[in-house]
């Protein structure tokens, strides 16, 4: 090996030859030197040294098996072969395969001449190579092909040559040249019409040469004796192909298909043909085998040249049968590329035939086992359709709805199936189904697709609107009696198929049309008499409105989604759209339609190509000159240049919006002023929302959810808005009652289902369900409610949606117990309290985010609103203060206005749930308002009684004691009340806790705050939960009652109370209304600590911390509720004790009488 000069040089190839070329070195150089063969020229180099060689410039890791390669071959000697000497005065051989194909090789001087002069040469013929498994590129030397598709081989390299063409066979030789001549035609003999040839003269054509006939007609010439020098014989279905009367004069002459100018394209590929009976009056019921028709006509017409429109005749069993030659293909032998269609060729054995029934004829032909290539158009490209991102879905149409339909009928009868007769397009509006439709029809070769609407079908008078669907099967049916299965496919489209072929009792009409179209739609489709012969294209946008029964296999039995398009998607729709500009020089180089792809999310096809033509408008408008205002003139200069820029590009983005993209103009609306973080517990609302939108992407759960909940304009809406426009979700929608303003509870159930279907057909989604408690039509009177809306929202809130598509749900309500009691709150995967603006500090915050005054004007506001409230607390929910700053933005004095209008809203009212809610730390609206002022009186009423009866039997048993051991009045009735109270709050703490519990709206109901603290949620003890403020409430209630009774019993003593028990009502009120006024400020405290949310990450705060915060925000804030305290303590001790002296009265005298 050391001493080789070079791999090239071994195997005498240029540097820069290419794989083809060195491949046919490297195998002439292995026959060269095969050694078991005579005439073999000799070589400097072994086989071993020609396989290295070959390694080494193919850089390949091991040695190719030389074997493999040449065993496959015969290595012809000429010595063995037949030389003949053709009229051209070449030479070629011939030589029998060792298959027993005596015609095997036919091997010219050609042949050798492109084969280095070698003496021999490594051939097969057509059957060996179809047995070999060879399919592709030469055999051994570029003169030597074959068709790759159909498996026979080229013999003559002459296309090579300057004369052009090629001989498929022994049987196709060459003539000596004949001139033209002028004959007359005349009636040929029976043989030569059943041959497909025209008889000649002797002395004018050779036998067997192809003749043209005014230069169209090509026939196989026929030397006939009998024929007058200047006839020529032509059958009868020949003359009415060339439409030819008898006697007509016709140029003949010698027709040499190879030199024609169809190249190396001579050979039929496949030949399609239409038989009928030749005399409609001789005609036979027998079954005719297709595969035998096949086979005669194949070895009957073997060389012949056949072209589309030709007529010609066949006999079998006695019946003459008329042939009529619909289509053929032709095959290039120079190219891979698919056959040339409806071309003149030679029919070789391996050409493709096949045969169907005249459309009238009544014959019986027996399909056969070939396969049907015709169904789709010659020359058809799926890249020429114009459709981008659908390339999935076309393959799922070809494999379920065409497979079968080009597979052989006995295949399929081996099978036992049928066709595919329905195939349903559902998805999105804009996504390309009519567009699939319409180029499904023009790709197939077959009946041109009859094209409806719908409504089209149906019509006023009775009856017409199912003869309408039967005229649109009548000529499918037709043909299909005819042609039985050979019948060509009648393709129907039928658009916005839920527009007519609803689901059979769901109309109100009460004419029944409906049904009866859908009926009739169902039988022609899959009724009785079936049809093999159909194919029923629906589309629609709504698949759950189509009637069940067309659903099912065997009608429409295909049922492919057509979704938005993907990322490659819509990059290959934004190129079908351009391609025109971007050839035409007219798309800027700043264009990335890979940009445009990633921004264009849950854009429709239809949308991008508004996108397009939107960016295309913008570029026009720069070459359009509007004149100045008045003169009203427009003129449009082509001199200027047109190009289409990537900015043209991003402001078409903001001219079309997708349908199933994010609602930003709504949501927008919701944040109106931005998103102010007035407060570090709505940093941690934004941060949760985020976490939530990250989990989603992250781990994959197909749904998680979130409610905020909080008081009236606090901003739960802003807040949800926020985090659903932050995550980049591509579909973001909002759900709130003014969008279903006018519908009934069934077409909001409709718009509610649609928006969730909307969002499964989305990458990732976000669904905004604003304002439950409207949509599910609450009312607190009775109360009522939409019983269908609440079981919707149940279902669509807990449906999962398909895998691949993430679904986040966010939910807003400010009644938090309507959806408590509704059983809703735990639908949702998490639940987030949303504050109002608790205090002037956040305020502050909320003014100088808005630049509301400037900022000593902020601080003098500040200033009065707490010295005119008296604290510092607000309580006012954010879109609240958000309206009263745009109202005072304008006045001549906004911030004095400001300060009114805050405090206005922070103002002092009545009654105890009021009382309750102005001690409460966050202030009055932030703890519900007037909402609710009555909340939390179950648990009043269920504690009052025992609490009571626990406080009298031990306030009277022990006065009664105490005075008996010579106690004062009023020190008995000090220390027996102070004793009588310690074992009422026994029972009155728990329901005060869970009183003020419900008036904060903490909780909707007594029973659910007290399941809240028994369930021990909070963690911090069910004792102490239900304690809490016990302490501070025995330091209020000891002071208050050591005050009160011993007044109580000295004023019933002065007025005579004891003997006119209803002036114990006065008593009572003047007795508690002066002891509330003095115990306002541990009443403050204890309502603190009751009201303390349990954090385990902050610290509890006892008394002394509660009162170190009251006294920080003024001495007033001690005295919070004064008023309206000893109003209502006042009219409850007349109520309270006015009640039970009446009582006590009462009983005692009743039993006093009983004693009597």
């Amino acid at each position: 090996m050391g001493s080789w000069p070079d791999p090239f040089a071994v195997l005498d190839v240029p540097r820069d030859s290419n794989d083809a070329e060195l491949k046919v070195a490297y195998r002439r150089a292995l026959l060269a030197h095969h050694p078991d063969k005579v005439g073999v020229c000799g070589g400097r180099y072994s086989i071993d040294d020609i396989n290295e060689a070959y390694r080494q410039i193919r850089s390949e890791p091991a040695a190719p098996v030389n074997e493999e390669l040449i065993n496959f071959n015969e290595i012809v000697d000429l010595a063995e072969c037949t030389e003949t000497e053709l009229n051209d005065g070449s030479l070629q051989w011939q030589k029998g395969c060792r298959c027993g194909d005596s015609s095997g090789y036919l091997l010219s001087e050609r042949d050798l001449e492109l084969n280095g002069d070698a003496d021999e040469i490594a051939v097969q013929c057509s059957g060996c190579m179809v047995a070999s498994g060879v399919r592709a590129e030469p055999i051994v030397f570029p003169g030597l092909t074959m068709i790759e598709k159909f498996g026979f081989g080229r013999k003559d390299g002459s296309h090579h040559g300057s004369n052009g063409g090629s001989r498929a066979d022994s049987v196709i030789p060459s003539f000596t040249p004949v001139p033209a001549r002028q004959l007359q035609v005349t009636n040929a003999t029976r043989d030569l019409v059943l041959e497909n040839a025209v008889g000649v003269p002797p002395g004018t054509f050779h036998d067997g040469q192809y003749v043209i006939c005014d230069g169209k007609y090509v026939f196989t010439a026929r030397v006939s004796p009998n024929l007058q020098p200047t006839d020529l014989g032509v059958g009868g279905p020949q003359r009415d192909w060339a439409q030819w009367p008898l006697k007509r004069p016709v140029n003949v002459a010698p027709f040499d298909i190879f030199q024609a100018g169809q190249g190396s394209q001579v050979y039929l590929a496949d030949l399609q043909l239409e038989i009928d009976f030749f005399n409609p009056n001789r005609v036979s019921t027998t079954e005719y085998d297709q595969k035998q028709l096949v086979d005669q006509f194949s070895q009957t017409f073997k060389s012949k040249v056949f072209i589309p429109g030709q007529f010609l005749a066949i006999e079998r069993g006695g019946i003459n049968f008329r042939v009529l030659v619909k289509s053929t293909s032709v095959v290039d032998l120079d190219s891979r590329q698919d056959p040339m269609m409806n071309k003149r060729g030679i029919l070789l054995p391996q050409t493709q035939i096949s045969f169907t029934k005249a459309p009238s004829s009544v014959m019986n032909l027996k399909g056969g086992s070939r396969a049907r290539g015709n169904l789709f158009q010659p020359n058809f490209e799926f890249k020429n359709m114009g459709i981008g991102g659908l390339d999935k879905q076309f393959m799922t149409i070809l494999r379920r709805a065409f497979v079968t339909r080009m597979a052989s009928p006995a295949d399929l009868e081996k099978l036992g199936i049928t066709h595919v007769k329905g195939m349903l397009l559902y998805g999105p509006p804009g996504t390309g189904k009519t567009l699939i439709a319409r180029q499904i029809g023009k790709m197939l070769n077959a009946v041109e697709p009859k094209i409806v609407n719908g409504p089209e079908m149906l019509s006023k008078f009775v009856g017409a609107s199912e003869e309408n669907i039967r005229k649109l099967f009548k000529d499918a049916e037709d043909e299909y009696r005819s042609k039985g299965d050979d019948s060509n496919l009648h393709i129907i489209i039928f658009d916005e198929l839920d527009a007519v072929f609803k689901q059979r009792g769901s109309r109100g009409d009460g004419t029944g049309v409906g049904d009866n179209v859908v009926n009739q739609l169902l039988s022609k489709m899959d009724g009785v008499n079936q049809l093999n012969n159909i194919l029923v294209i629906g589309m629609t946008n709504r698949r759950d409105l189509i009637d069940s029964a067309l659903m099912r296999p065997g009608r429409f039995e295909i049922q492919l989604e057509i979704p938005l398009p993907d990322k490659d998607g819509r990059k290959q729709i934004f190129t079908i759209h351009t391609n025109r500009m971007r050839e035409e020089g007219l798309l800027g180089s700043d264009v990335d339609l890979d940009e445009l792809a990633e921004l264009t999310k849950n854009y429709s096809g239809a949308e991008i190509a508004g996108v397009v033509r939107a960016a295309s408008q913008s570029g026009l408008t720069r070459k359009t000159t509007i004149g100045q205002a008045g003169k009203g003139t427009v003129t449009y200069d082509d001199k200027k240049q047109l190009l289409i820029t990537r900015d043209d590009f991003m402001g078409a983005l903001q001219d079309v919006r997708p349908a199933f993209g994010v609602a930003e103009e709504s949501l927008q609306r919701c944040i109106s002023n931005g998103m102010i973080p007035f407060s570090s517990a709505v940093h941690s609302l934004l941060a949760e929302g985020e976490k939530l939108v990250e989990a989603v992407k992250v781990s994959g759960d197909s749904l998680m959810s979130a409610l905020f909940y909080g008081p009236p304009q606090s901003g739960k809406s802003a807040v949800a808005a926020t985090v659903a426009l932050k995550s980049g979700f591509p579909f973001v929608k909002l759900v709130t009652a003014e969008n279903m303003t006018g519908m009934n509870e069934q077409q909001k159930v409709a718009h509610i289902q649609q928006v969730f279907a909307d969002a499964y057909r989305s990458e990732t989604s976000v669904v905004v369900i604003d304002d439950i408690e409207t949509i599910i039509e609450w009312s607190d009177v009775g109360p009522r409610f939409s019983n269908l809306l609440v079981n919707a929202l149940r279902t669509m809130t807990r449906q999962r949606p398909p895998a691949d598509k993430p679904l986040l749900v966010f939910g807003t309500t400010s009644r938090f117990d309507v959806l408590e009691r509704l059983d809703m709150t735990s639908l949702f995967t998490k639940r987030m309290f949303v504050n109002s603006v608790s205090s002037t500090e956040e305020l502050e915050q909320v003014m100088e985010a808005l630049e509301f005054l400037d900022i000593h004007e902020r601080v003098e506001v500040l200033r009065q609103i707490r010295a005119k409230s008296g604290s510092n607390i607000l309580g006012i929910g954010i879109k609240t203060l958000l309206s009263l700053i745009t109202l005072t933005r304008v006045s001549q004095n906004p911030a004095a206005e400001f300060v009114d209008e805050v405090v206005d809203a922070i103002n002092v009212r009545t009654g105890n749930t009021i009382k309750t809610r102005l001690q409460a730390k966050n202030g009055f609206f932030a703890n519900g308002g007037w909402k609710g002022v009555y909340s939390g009186v179950g648990s009043t009423i269920w504690a009052s009684a025992p609490g009571a009866a626990a406080f009298f039997v031990v306030y009277e048993q022990l006065k009664t004691n105490f005075k008996s051991r010579q106690w004062s009045d009023p020190a008995a009735h000090m220390a027996a009340a102070s004793i009588g109270e310690v074992a009422a709050c026994t029972i009155r703490v728990p329901s005060e806790v869970i009183k003020q519990r419900v008036q904060t709206g903490q909780h909707s109901r007594s029973f659910q705050a007290l399941k809240a603290i028994l369930s021990n949620h909070s963690g911090e003890g069910i004792v102490r939960g239900l304690y809490r403020g016990y302490g501070t409430t025995l330091m209020r209630e000891i002071p208050f009652t050591a005050i009160q009774f011993p007044l109580y019993e000295r004023l019933k003593v002065l007025t005579g109370a004891n003997d006119k028990p209803y002036r114990s009502a006065l008593c009572g009120s003047i007795a508690g209304a002066l002891a509330a006024a003095v115990t306002t400020p541990l009443d403050v405290i204890k309502t603190r600590i009751m009201l303390q949310r349990h954090d385990p990450n902050l610290p509890r705060m006892g008394s002394l911390a509660i009162i170190r915060e009251i006294k920080s925000e003024g001495a007033g804030a001690f005295f919070k509720g004064v008023v309206p305290r000893t109003l209502w303590i006042s009219a409850g001790g007349a109520v309270f004790l006015g009640v039970y002296e009446i009582t006590k009265y009462t009983v005692v005298r009743a039993k006093a009488e009983k004693l009597q």
